[in-house]
């Protein structure tokens, strides 16, 4: 007994013993790698998707600040039909005018109100540059500016030449436009008309963005039944109260907050968006796949206006 353990010892493992050892390593180094495999593409999907949030929530961002900045939606200097379209017929700015560039161009559509088009037009502010970070005249050291924020005014008689007195607006264009490169996707693209820019004060003023600017892509709905896959998605609704004499009539609760579609009629009435987009975000494993699996979600989002309609800054320089 003692002479064979010594023989086996000194010709050390059989095959059979090593032939086992490796499938065992092999086993184990394959639950590894499958272990590696799934942690890495866990880890790529949840980056996705959080990037993917964190783009959708940036963009809304955006958009929500412009909404509750608004002193109206649509063209505000428009009458009757023309208060949904922009530029409206009645615009001194850039009702004869046009828009700068021949914009919209394709794919864009004619600027009208609608739930795949926001309008939203926001008070010129008074700027004192020596305050404003983004101009080359800011000094930190500088007093604030009293008359900073005031809303400020188009003077009658004065270019563009309104028939009033009447506010400075800027208005600033979200709309929903197909995806060029990614056929069934879409984009919200951003444009921004600036208002009038007197020479004669001495104020900052917000430049125009004349060239469609992507804020978001990948948008894939909400889509309507019966939608084909070049209508955009509808993803603004439009939330304020009833005329007062419809809540006798419709029975509708006074006061109460509800969706509705903007006509020449009720488009004042509006106090606040709902925005729904649904996204679809591939997680890019590898450039030649033909089975990349997108990730879809839905964010929600409501927001309404906060300004003052009541306060408005008289030029001070006549």
């Amino acid at each position: 007994m003692k002479m064979h353990r010594t023989l086996r010892s000194a010709r050390g493992i059989s095959l059979a013993e090593m032939m086992v050892s490796v499938m065992v390593l092999a086993f184990s180094m394959a639950i590894v790698s499958q272990l590696a495999i799934f942690t890495t593409i866990g880890t790529v999907k949840t980056n996705s998707r959080v990037g993917g949030i964190a783009s959708v929530r940036q963009a809304l961002t955006r958009i929500n600040s412009d909404i509750r900045a608004a002193r109206g939606f649509g063209d505000l200097y428009g009458v009757d039909a023309q208060r949904l379209n922009f530029p409206a017929a009645q615009n001194p700015i850039y009702g004869t005018s046009g828009l700068p560039g021949n914009q919209p161009a394709p794919p864009w559509k004619p600027i009208q109100l609608s739930p795949s088009c926001l309008i939203i037009q926001v008070p010129v502010l008074y700027q004192d540059p020596v305050n404003d970070p983004s101009s080359n005249r800011y000094n930190s050291a500088a007093a604030e500016n009293p008359k900073n924020g005031f809303p400020m005014m188009m003077r009658k008689n004065q270019a563009p030449n309104p028939a009033n007195d009447m506010e400075n607006l800027d208005t600033i264009v979200y709309q929903v436009v197909p995806d060029a490169l990614h056929p069934g996707e879409f984009l919200i693209q951003m444009m921004r008309f600036s208002g009038v820019q007197y020479t004669d004060i001495d104020s900052s003023y917000s430049a125009s963005v004349t060239s469609p600017k992507t804020i978001l892509s990948g948008l894939v709905g909400p889509n309507l039944m019966g939608a084909t896959g070049t209508d955009p998605p509808p993803i603004f609704s439009y939330l304020g109260r009833v005329p007062r004499a419809s809540f006798q009539h419709n029975n509708v609760t006074s006061g109460k907050i509800i969706k509705l579609l903007p006509t020449a009629s009720n488009v004042d009435n509006i106090l606040g968006v709902g925005i729904d987009v649904d996204i679809a975000k591939t997680d890019l494993l590898s450039a030649n796949s033909a089975t990349l699996q997108p990730n879809f979600y839905g964010i929600h989002n409501e927001t309404f206006v906060r300004s003052n309609r009541n306060v408005v800054l008289n030029n001070f320089t006549r």
